[in-house]
């Protein structure tokens, strides 16, 4: 229900996240994100680490994945499609769920997937019709800035050149059947995370809090809870 910009860069974004930490009065957290959430969260933690105790991403690398090849790369390939999906339901079909999950079956096989989509689909009061609660149009005219990771550096460097680094604890959790962490990954994700650590949850893929979120849940409250968290200082 937030309001929908334009600009969808990762420093805007993490600009987003701030303010409204500040409208909520909240000095301090740990920042927990997923897919491109995972992005915002790692973006606030580099830019205002003054302001994250933590950061959690899950399954997500700060990388770019908006190139033709590479890990990750074909997955993210099915999520720009999903998004185009959900894009081109026809404003007719936009009065039944069942009308337009028939409409997104054409192009998303999977069921599951459809429903998880289907969560972002709400009654209209205005219309009596259905809407997107979600900025679709702004997605899709931004899938190649959400795609890479542009803190700055400009979209053909990777972020860590930029020197920054978040000295505090990070939690990186992968899916086991996804590609979008790899070891290929793990050398730009210790440059700007030195603290990092990486769970797996082996059976769930890319929507790890779909398919599996009580192992997903039990990974990050045990994060949360963890004994020697690093002083904030």
């Amino acid at each position: 229900d937030s309001p929908h910009a334009r600009s969808m860069s990762y420093i805007s974004m993490a600009m987003d996240v701030v303010a409204l930490l500040d409208s909520l009065g909240i000095e301090r957290s740990c920042i927990i994100g997923h897919s491109m959430g995972g992005k915002v969260a790692a973006s606030v933690a580099l830019y205002y680490s003054d302001r994250v105790e933590s950061v959690g991403i899950l399954d997500i690398a700060p990388v770019d994945y908006s190139k033709q090849s590479g890990p990750g790369s074909e997955t993210w390939k099915d999520i720009s499609g999903i998004i185009t999906a959900l894009h081109q339901v026809p404003p007719e079909a936009l009065t039944d769920k069942k009308l337009v999950d028939a409409e997104l079956a054409k192009s998303i096989a999977d069921p599951v997937l459809r429903a998880f989509a289907l969560t972002n689909l709400v009654r209209d009061p205005s219309t009596g019709g259905m809407r997107w609660k979600i900025g679709i149009a702004n997605l899709k005219r931004n899938m190649g800035i959400i795609g890479g990771f542009d803190l700055g550096q400009g979209p053909q460097a990777p972020a860590s050149e930029l020197g920054l680094s978040f000295r505090r604890d990070a939690f990186f959790v992968q899916g086991g059947k996804s590609r979008f962490i790899s070891s290929r990954h793990l050398p730009e994700i210790s440059s700007m995370f030195p603290r990092f650590t990486l769970q797996t949850i082996r059976n769930a893929g890319h929507w790890v809090h779909s398919e599996d979120p009580e192992t997903t849940v039990n990974n990050v409250q045990k994060f949360l809870d963890r004994q020697d968290p690093t002083p904030f200082n």
